[in-house]
């Protein structure tokens, strides 16, 4: 199995709290503390359910979130999992450990990763890539801020929240 993730969260900052760079003194902003973002995260996180015999595969790490962010206020986050195969499974977990791979003595030495993408005008070319079809099954999760037992800090920005890139003061549909 693999997974990836789309988000839509709500962002909290304080205009009010602004500082002129050039000055050094208050000037706060009229406008916006509230925006709305969206994002989407391409993990290299896989799992194998070969020893599951059928079963659910429960309490499986899949995605971390920082709190001060991404759960300021509110968070969607839809999740897809999809039911790969044995060949995209080694290909997917190869490349998971190498992107976590720390570089120590205990480290397991680097894999060539084989994919099933290669340029059609030179084969000798390494190419890295897999072309899959999969099934996939998706779930949305709300979370809001109070849902979470654990007291965090909240996000500090103090500017308008629109000079965060990829932000827009509409909400997404059916926010």
């Amino acid at each position: 199995m693999r997974w990836s993730f789309a988000s839509q969260y709500a962002i909290f900052t304080q205009p009010w709290a602004y500082i002129n760079p050039t000055t050094g003194l208050p000037a706060p902003k009229d406008c916006c503390m509230l925006c709305y973002s969206a994002e989407k995260f391409e993990q290299l996180k896989v799992t194998d359910d070969r020893l599951t015999n059928g079963r659910k595969v429960i309490n499986q790490n899949v995605l971390f979130i920082p709190f001060n962010r991404y759960l300021g206020v509110k968070n969607k986050l839809k999740i897809y999992q999809y039911s790969i195969t044995s060949e995209a499974y080694d290909f997917f977990r190869i490349l998971e450990q190498q992107k976590e791979s720390t570089g120590t003595v205990f480290d397991p030495p680097p894999a060539e990763v084989k994919g099933n993408v290669f340029n059609v005008s030179d084969n000798e070319e390494k190419v890295i890539g897999f072309f899959d079809v999969a099934g996939v099954s998706t779930k949305e999760v709300v979370i809001l801020k109070e849902d979470i037992e654990y007291r965090m800090r909240p996000f500090i920005f103090p500017d308008d929240c629109r000079v965060i890139r990829g932000v827009t003061t509409n909400p997404p549909p059916g926010w």
